[in-house]
């Protein structure tokens, strides 16, 4: 074991009592945990990409893309190949014990929309869809496309987090989803 952790478990001051750096590393593990559910932990794959498969079109970023899909959470303006776009919420096991959700989108630091979410889907995939409200999520695509950080405010009763999102590359990745997809 390396120093570090060493005096991490024995107390880092001088006249620490005993055990009292076990008793410090509950409050650094519920940080770092918290940390990793906030999404404020730096993640691999953050740029926009550009999502063209059989079922779905569109541009996404996954702020938590973990080794396998159950630890991935991702957010996209989607359709299905030439019908109409909306703002999806894709992750793995939530309970969603409402019809309903106003997810919050802030831009560059200030308030840029409420996105009115349905959950789609539960179990092992859970999706959160709002469908294209014209003008205004028009102005909020035009918003991220310009914009250099994102952050979803996401209350679901139950659990209420705050999951920041890059903006790199959205420009592109957005323009692209808008032309594959049919906006009303």
């Amino acid at each position: 074991m390396n120093r570090f952790f060493l005096r991490l478990f024995r107390g880092i001051g001088r006249g620490a009592g005993r055990g009292a750096g076990r008793a410090a590393i509950g409050p650094v593990c519920l940080s770092a945990a918290g940390a990793f559910l906030s999404g404020s932990l730096p993640a691999a794959a953050e740029a926009w990409r550009v999502i063209d498969t059989q079922g779905r079109a569109g541009a996404e970023v996954c702020p938590v893309d973990g080794p396998t899909s159950r630890e991935t959470f991702c957010f996209a303006l989607a359709c299905s190949p030439g019908g109409p776009p909306g703002f999806e919420i894709r992750t793995w096991g939530l309970t969603l014990p409402a019809e309903s959700y106003a997810i919050e989108i802030g831009i560059d630091g200030a308030r840029a929309g409420l996105l009115p979410m349905t959950p789609l889907a539960e179990g092992e995939e859970t999706v959160l869809r709002s469908d294209w409200r014209g003008d205004a999520d028009a102005a909020l695509a035009e918003a991220m496309r310009r914009g250099g950080a994102a952050t979803l405010n996401i209350d679901l009763g139950y659990f209420a987090f705050a999951q920041p999102l890059s903006l790199d590359g959205s420009a592109v990745a957005l323009e692209k989803a808008l032309g594959m997809c049919r906006t009303p």
